[in-house]
């Protein structure tokens, strides 16, 4: 298991957790909660390391989704902020 990227996403919940009532009210997200998952290649997870990808193995990749959507954080935030994410 890389245990750095799961740190980096661990590192995420408190972004989160602030900006939880700001997503649900307007349900957007602001560039800096959009631009979190991808400074830290969070959709490339699975990429191979020839394409520049981090190549993580499976457990690895479901860490760093489980802890970003972590139940400290509002359920439906966890899911807006993959689906939007992974949307631009």
């Amino acid at each position: 298991m890389n245990t750095a990227l799961v740190a980096r996403a661990e590192g995420l919940r408190p972004l989160l957790r602030r900006e939880a009532l700001q997503i649900e009210r307007t349900r957007r997200l602001r560039t800096e909660v959009l631009a979190a998952p991808h400074r830290m290649q969070a959709f490339n997870l699975q990429l191979t390391a020839a394409y520049g990808g981090p190549e993580v193995d499976p457990l690895t990749h479901l860490r760093v989704i489980e802890d970003t959507r972590h139940p400290e954080n509002e359920s439906s935030t966890g899911q807006r902020y993959w689906t939007d994410s992974q949307a631009r």
